[in-house]
């Protein structure tokens, strides 16, 4: 059944983000750690990139689809301090978090510096953000200052070989 709509979409040389409108996906989608709409979504990327050769992949097509990377970033970290209130760990293992890692670590490979967010995604001033453009900047500073440390300090080799005596 799914790879019937796959091939009707193809057919209709529809983009995966029109996919993703057709889908409907919506703030609740964000929520559970399984969604049918993602896993279709997923999977039609996969078609379009066998035959395509502008590849695209899931983090763009959602970024594309909700309007950009600034309110992607809105829509998961909404999700998140949601769930965190009421259950940290489905908040880490939802589908929110998912992207938010993929959104972030695309950020960083694009050398993409914690405080230059506000004026990138979010049209803002350092000085004027909101509340949650401002934990969006500290969750992505986060994970920028340990992607940082990783990077600075290459693992010490912590191996102990004992000598005899």
């Amino acid at each position: 059944m799914q790879q019937h709509q796959f091939q009707a979409w193809q057919k209709s040389k529809k983009s995966a983000v029109a996919v993703f409108k057709e889908l409907e996906i919506t703030f609740d989608d964000f929520v559970p750690t399984v969604n049918h709409k993602f896993d279709t979504l997923s999977g039609y990327i996969k078609v379009l990139n066998t035959v395509n050769r502008d590849q695209t992949d899931m983090i763009t097509v959602l970024s594309n689809g909700v309007g950009g990377d600034g309110n992607l970033a809105r829509v998961v970290a909404t999700v998140l301090l949601q769930l965190e209130s009421h259950n940290s760990f489905i908040a880490a293992v939802s589908t929110a978090a998912e992207y938010e890692t993929a959104l972030f670590k695309r950020w960083f490979k694009r050398k993409i510096e914690p405080t230059s967010i506000y004026a990138r995604f979010f049209h803002a001033e350092e000085a004027s953000p909101r509340p949650l453009e401002r934990e969006i900047v500290a969750r992505y500073g986060e994970y920028y200052s340990k992607k940082i440390a990783v990077r600075g300090n290459p693992m010490v080799n912590t191996v102990i070989h004992p000598r005899r005596s």
